[in-house]
């Protein structure tokens, strides 16, 4: 290795470290702070919402990894250009392609890695987080609730004033289910508890009334009074939504998938799901080829070397991208008879189609 590339990969590592510190924290912080909840208020170990804390920062790699690689190559070119280090190296004779070769290389080994974690990592590691923090929850049975806010499961709508998490006791519960066809329920109990299933909450409430409007006559009311009621409500009613199905997909491996797509394919029933998250995982893996391919020559170009310049520089590449992206996944759904793989691709086609028609234009100089 000579001392060129040596230096360029010094300064790029540099670079890229506070990218992945910077992207990583913003990433995390929202996630953080419910994490911290459970070790604090809801009584789950130090080790355990470190592990989970550890399986979030390793799920985010495949996004802040391109977004650092960006961020350090538009640093590093952009303040050797400022510096007129890159006219100093052009003026010595010394090729172009000699000293931009480096970030491609790195970005080319990072995106094979990128997509073998996508592939056979990240789906254990979304399986083994919900495992995690299912098993948390059945400790802990009140952990999705919040005081004096509404929680939706499925149907139910509920509301608690109070909670003890140490103790399992819950003060003024409100219960609401809706369901128009047959009519709506409300449950109100001064006090109860709680207690999880293996795929269900119990409720054991105490003093309270439960009051049910006909599916037949709505000013109709049933009412009675109880001393203690016992209601079951599934946690999984929720994962009836596409959100909630998608996150199930992330935990399916990339063998199954491909299983699922050729068993759909045989008996006639959509794929587009499976075809969708399957692509993505490839996709995803190569942005940080596509993105490096742009940001290249884009920070020779722009000749700003500052982190200021770099931040703002990587985020409108980056929206940009994420914007195709999205989009590309949006037609997806709502096209059925668009080419999934191709559509899919798209957001890196274009990257790799501009950053290649900028890079040409600056070995050409």
């Amino acid at each position: 290795m000579n001392i060129l590339t040596k230096y360029i990969y010094k300064e790029s590592i540099k670079s890229f470290v506070i990218g992945m510190i910077v992207f990583t924290f913003v990433l995390v912080l929202n996630n953080l702070f419910q994490l911290m909840d459970l070790l604090i208020n809801k009584g789950a170990g130090v080790l355990v919402v470190t592990q989970l804390i550890t399986y979030l920062v390793m799920s985010l790699f495949t996004v802040t990894v391109p977004m650092s690689l960006l961020f350090s190559v538009l640093l590093t070119y952009g303040r050797m250009s400022e510096d007129r280090e890159i006219t100093a190296l052009s003026s010595a004779g010394i090729n172009t392609f000699r000293f931009t070769f480096q970030p491609l290389l790195l970005a080319l080994v990072l995106s094979l890695m990128l997509s073998w974690l996508n592939l056979e990592v990240l789906p254990k590691i979304h399986s083994e987080f919900s495992r995690i923090y299912f098993t948390i929850a059945k400790k802990q049975p009140l952990m999705k609730f919040e005081e004096k806010a509404l929680t939706k499961l499925g149907n139910y709508r509920i509301y608690i004033n109070e909670i003890d998490n140490n103790a399992n006791e819950l003060r003024g519960v409100n219960i609401y289910k809706i369901s128009p066809p047959a009519g709506n329920t409300q449950i109100i109990a001064k006090s109860g508890t709680a207690n999880i299933a293996e795929n269900a909450i119990t409720f054991n409430l105490k003093d309270g009334i439960l009051q049910a409007t006909s599916s037949d006559d709505s000013e109709k009311l049933t009412q009675f009074a109880f001393d203690n009621y016992l209601i079951t409500i599934s946690l999984f009613e929720e994962q009836k939504n596409n959100a909630q199905a998608a996150s199930t997909l992330r935990e399916i491996s990339s063998e199954d998938l491909l299983k699922e797509i050729k068993f759909a394919r045989e008996h006639k029933t959509e794929t587009a799901r499976f075809e969708t998250e399957y692509n993505l995982r490839w996709v995803i893996g190569f942005a940080a080829l596509c993105l490096v391919l742009i940001g290249l020559p884009t920070g020779i170009i722009t000749n700003r070397g500052g982190r200021t310049v770099g931040f703002a520089l990587s985020l409108g590449i980056i929206c940009a991208y994420y914007f195709i992206l999205i989009g590309s996944i949006s037609a997806t759904e709502r096209i059925p008879k668009l080419p999934i793989a191709l559509v899919l691709w798209l957001p890196n086609i274009c990257a790799f189609t501009v950053g290649l028609f900028l890079m040409i234009k600056l070995l050409k100089r």
